[in-house]
């Protein structure tokens, strides 16, 4: 009924609470062998004196992921690593059975949450850091002057358009929308014509903005390596109205991840709304530019 267990944390993180997951009781072989009450000490370093962040009580009657709000008085600290001890469990003697803990709250620095994104795909897991330009949490493009640059593939004479739609003809991208959605086809990104373009971005929801990222595909398996960004900066809106400027920033095709992050130095008080990628440049091919996604993380507001 009595355990332990001692995570070391991916990047130091102020700490704004804790959440434990059992194995719904409905579905449950066993649910008297979920956690009841549970302690959590935290170390600002690996052989630190730990810090108390409270006593805690899984209910199994409730939901099977429980949250833990951390002590208010304990946010300043920059923790590293965290030990849970179980000190008893629903009533079952054999054996005691945890499924998830996690650990939530703010990167110390900005760079080790990009740190974080580039290590998870660009998919941030925690809850605190969504990716606000996803189609799948209702992020969209917006359409208009100055807002979108047209679709390569829309260029195109209408016959080759209806060649590619029924898988006759050679890729020649997808809509913008693309950037928006996870894809395994590594042959449709969004294209368009020329080495400078935008795309606008209205967002699933207000956030503030933490870091961003920016994909196109690894070199070494690319076509046309040379259509990846090069130069770009961003644009923001915020609930104000009132616009906000971020970079310029650097795409390197020659560095270790496609997937590359680049953090919000000065993060706006008030949440972004839409967020407008400038392409400034790419690396030097002047037929066309390709992205392959695009992402927002931060606070949701």
């Amino acid at each position: 009924e009595s355990g332990q267990v001692t995570i070391d944390l991916a990047y130091p993180v102020h700490v704004e609470y804790f959440s434990l997951e059992h194995l719904d009781p409905r579905v449950s072989l066993n649910p008297a062998s979920a956690p009841r009450t549970f302690s959590v000490e935290a170390f600002e370093a690996a052989h630190s004196s730990p810090h108390d962040f409270g006593v805690y009580t899984y209910n199994n009657e409730e939901a099977a992921k429980q949250l833990f709000k951390a002590p208010e008085g304990r946010h300043h600290l920059a923790i590293s690593r965290v030990r849970v001890r179980f000190h008893g469990n629903h009533g079952y003697a054999g054996y005691t059975c945890v499924y998830r803990f996690k650990v939530h709250g703010t990167a110390k620095h900005k760079w080790q949450l990009a740190k974080a994104v580039e290590r998870t795909g660009g998919e941030v897991t925690l809850p605190l850091y969504p990716n606000a330009a996803s189609s799948q949490a209702g992020a969209t493009i917006a359409r208009g002057q100055n807002l979108t640059s047209p679709d390569l593939i829309k260029q195109f004479p209408w016959h080759i358009r209806l060649l590619r739609a029924a898988g006759l003809a050679g890729q020649y991208g997808g809509p913008a929308e693309t950037i928006l959605s996870p894809s395994n086809n590594l042959v449709q990104p969004w294209a368009f014509s020329g080495d400078v373009g935008h795309v606008t971005i209205n967002l699933a929801y207000p956030v503030r903005i933490q870091v961003f990222s920016l994909e196109h595909i690894d070199p070494m398996i690319s076509a046309n390596p040379q259509s990846a960004p090069k130069h770009f900066s961003i644009e923001a809106v915020d609930a104000n109205g009132v616009f906000h400027d971020f970079g310029p920033f650097v795409y390197d095709i020659e560095a270790e991840t496609s997937n590359q992050v680049f953090p919000v130095v000065d993060t706006p008080q008030v949440p972004i709304t839409k967020v407008k990628l400038n392409i400034i440049s790419n690396h030097g091919y002047k037929g066309y530019t390709c992205v392959y996604r695009f992402r927002v993380h931060g606070l949701r507001a």
